[in-house]
């Protein structure tokens, strides 16, 4: 609901402020900030309860002196139009031109429950979803009155109440969305309910159903072991037996269908394994096309490319496929992927793939032209840097004014010089982000400084992303606005494959197929490439009948991956568990370590699994150490579906182990968050405790707070042997981006656990922020 009837408008969900004509309206004191939003939404009110309230430790005389001011600054601020303040009472005028956000949310929800509209009409949905949207923040978020405690109070259960009509709403909304088929919207309608209380097992039992219903059985039974673990954490008690009998349904297959609804759309076919390379890159010319004048005529000056798609498009094919092309013509890139689950991995994707553009071709001559300090600095994240260039100075202290812009600075300056400075004469270098919709948000901050000084360099920023939803970090939409604007951003949207498309791919096989069966294998697939290589490799082996009306799916996606598995008691099994358990990406001296397997029979199973193309060769985290990763993520979660619960655990503390026992570099904190949440796993919570906290410590020197405040809250949450340090980390943090009631709170919380002589400093603190 918009604003656009009033002049004025008064924002009270999330940070509150007031604005007259879109422009934000300052008040001298926060008491005016707060009496306006209590009239707001209390009505009417006589001079006297107001004195009480806002000045309860004044006398009479003060406390309606204070008032006075206070109405008189806010009367200034807001022009005269919004108060009608008599001798005995105050209120907001019947005519003032003002909208209030609160108001225009509850509006909405009752309209939306208006009993003429159908529970799951498009218009309900539509109401629902904007109240929801409407919805920024906890009421008066971050605002609070030191000496007022009854308006604490008023604003607790002002506070509780929305929340509650939220959660309301967002049940509605979610089960609205699943009816309708729309279970992206749906999975993220119950995502924010949950988040509202994660209590709510009905929340939990939808979300595993909607998980199930789309073909995501790893996720869904991921999401009943974390109702348990909250169950047991927050109440001591199992979950109810409806929650426990939906999960033996799914465990074993037997989940009933959905019921059918009237005008749904066809569900999300869902992601099956990369496109093998024997089939070429079919129905993509104009796209590719596109792409290659972009780089050939636009990357020599700095430009931006998003492919987004839904899943199983073919957004990475596409551009490994100018990858390929721009590697054979000499160019240098660099590929760093994202990966689901790792969202709290502080510049996770660059972890992974910086280290290895260090082996490539003239990198090496390339280094000694960046400048030492840009490299030093460069070395917090690349920690090789150390290594081979012994004569860089120590970086400067991670703290204090433009810390952070430097340290965005010299990774800037380092790709710029590895990219584009090996060798003259060459192609413009490309850094490909794959899947960017699941890039941690240290990520995406560094992309965002990087790309708004590409402007000159001979440098192809590219990137892939699955069509955004409404959850879609804005970012990432802001910044390809904000390059389009300027011209030197790009969108590349990849639709499904054409009947014709579909029909060339088959022509090209060995031995073509009748046209009734490509027509049938696109009526199947309705277009979707990789379903369409599902059917086409089930067709080779003869997995489906060429003749005959009944043609069902290869025995659907779980089965295609189950059957390229090894048989369990295989050695490449062990390894195959032992490498999923790691994570996407896995080193050769890991996965020896914690398999317990010896070298030359880790060798053996890795040729194995290689055959089967359950992993591939990847680029190297460091010179020397080889690197694997896995075809597809659906893989991965398949393996670990398989997996016994005893063993689960074994194996994640067998990798806690591997990791620690690793190179020195490991020690510098870089896996610090991985080892944590492994012995998390494992059930052994005060060394991930530990863990945690070192991962915090970490990310807070690479400004990535939002990670640390997350790694420091987690190992809070696990008895660790150090709370008030804990405590005050948390506090240093949440005092750094402004959120002073919740610093003052842990501050306190420390204060109380140290003894005299360790307060001081603490004291200090505490003094600053009052």
């Amino acid at each position: 609901m918009g604003v656009q009837a009033s002049n004025w408008a008064l924002y009270l969900l999330g940070a509150p402020r007031l604005e007259y004509n879109g422009h934000r309206v300052e008040m001298d004191t926060r008491k005016a900030l707060a009496l306006l939003a209590y009239l707001a939404l209390a009505g009417s009110q006589s001079r006297e309860s107001l004195a009480v309230l806002f000045w309860p430790e004044n006398d009479q005389a003060s406390a309606r002196g204070a008032l006075r001011r206070t109405l008189s600054t806010l009367h200034k601020a807001t022009q005269g139009m919004l108060l009608d303040a008599g001798r005995e009472r105050v209120q907001l005028r019947a005519d003032a031109p003002l909208w209030i956000d609160v108001q225009g949310f509850r509006q909405l929800l009752t309209t939306a429950a208006n009993p003429a509209s159908p529970v799951d009409s498009s218009d309900q949905q539509q109401l629902l979803q904007q109240a929801v949207d409407l919805y920024a923040g906890d009421f008066l978020q971050g605002f609070t009155l030191r000496d007022s405690p009854a308006f604490d109070d008023w604003q607790y259960f002002q506070t509780d109440s929305l929340r509650r009509e939220l959660a309301g709403a967002l049940e509605k909304l979610a089960l609205g969305y699943s009816q309708h088929r729309q279970d992206d919207a749906a999975i993220l309608a119950v995502r924010r309910w949950l988040a509202l209380d994660e209590l709510q097992e009905e929340a939990h039992r939808l979300l595993m159903k909607l998980f199930a219903w789309t073909g995501q059985r790893g996720a869904a039974l991921r999401q009943y072991r974390e109702c348990v673990r909250i169950l047991e954490q927050e109440l001591g008690v199992p979950p109810l037996p409806e929650t426990t009998r939906l999960y033996q349904a799914i465990l074993e297959n037997q989940l009933p269908a959905r019921p059918a609804a009237e005008k749904s759309p066809a569900p999300e076919a869902p992601a099956i394994p990369s496109v093998p390379e024997s089939y070429p890159l079919t129905g993509r010319e104009a796209e590719l096309g596109q792409l290659s004048n972009i780089y050939w005529t636009g990357a020599g000056h700095g430009s931006l490319v998003l492919i987004a798609g839904e899943p199983g498009i073919g957004k990475t094919r596409q551009a490994e496929e100018i990858l390929r092309i721009a590697q054979q013509a000499g160019a240098q890139t660099l590929t760093a992927r994202c990966y689901e689950g790792e969202t709290q991995l502080a510049y996770g994707p660059l972890l992974e793939g910086l280290p290895g553009i260090l082996s490539q071709p003239g990198s090496l001559e390339a280094l000694g032209k960046i400048p030492a300090h840009w490299l030093s600095e460069a070395m917090r994240l690349v920690p090789i840097l150390g290594e081979l260039r012994p004569d860089l100075p120590q970086p400067q202290p991670a703290e204090g004014p433009g810390a952070q812009s430097r340290f965005f600075e010299g990774i800037r300056q380092f790709l710029i010089g590895l990219l584009t400075g090996a060798r003259s004469g060459r192609p413009p270098g490309i850094l490909f982000l794959d899947d960017l919709h699941w890039a941690d948000s240290a990520t995406l901050d560094l992309l965002v400084y990087i790309v708004r000084r590409l402007r000159g360099q001979a440098l192809l920023v590219l990137a892939t992303r699955r069509n955004p939803s409404g959850a879609s970090d804005t970012r990432i939409s802001n910044l390809m606005a904000e390059t389009g604007r300027s011209g030197y951003g790009y969108s590349i949207s990849l639709e499904r494959l054409s009947p014709e498309a579909v029909f060339q791919l088959t022509e090209k096989l060995p031995e073509p197929l009748p046209e009734e069966i490509c027509k049938r294998l696109f009526r199947e697939t309705e277009g979707l490439p990789l379903l369409v290589t599902a059917y086409l490799d089930a067709l080779q082996k003869g997995g489906l009948p060429q003749t005959g009306t009944v043609w069902e799916m290869p025995a659907s996606v779980r089965n295609v991956l189950r059957n390229r598995l090894p048989a369990p008691d295989e050695p490449s099994w062990q390894l195959l568990t032992t490498a999923a358990v790691i994570g996407r990406a896995f080193d050769f001296e890991t996965l020896r370590q914690a398999s317990g397997r010896g070298e030359m029979e880790t060798v053996s199973g890795l040729e194995t699994l290689l055959a089967l193309g359950l992993v591939q060769e990847d680029g190297s985290e460091h010179p020397g150490e080889i690197q694997y990763r896995f075809t597809h993520e659906k893989l991965l979660n398949l393996v670990i579906e398989e997996i016994s619960l005893a063993r689960l655990r074994l194996l994640h503390h067998r990798v806690a182990e591997a990791l620690i026992s690793g190179p020195a570099r490991r020690e510098s904190g870089h896996f610090a968050a991985r080892i944590a949440q492994h012995y998390h796993t494992a059930g052994q919570d005060s060394l991930a405790a530990e863990y945690f906290y070192q991962a915090g410590d970490y990310e807070r020197q690479l400004f990535a707070n939002q990670e640390a405040l997350a790694h420091y809250q987690t190992a809070l949450a696990l008895s660790p042997s150090q709370p008030a340090a804990l405590y005050e980390a948390i506090g240093d943090l949440q005092a750094l981006s402004g959120d002073y009631p919740a610093a003052i709170r842990n501050y306190e919380t420390a204060a109380a656990l140290l003894s005299l002589p360790e307060l001081p400093t603490l004291e200090h603190k505490l003094g600053n922020i009052h």
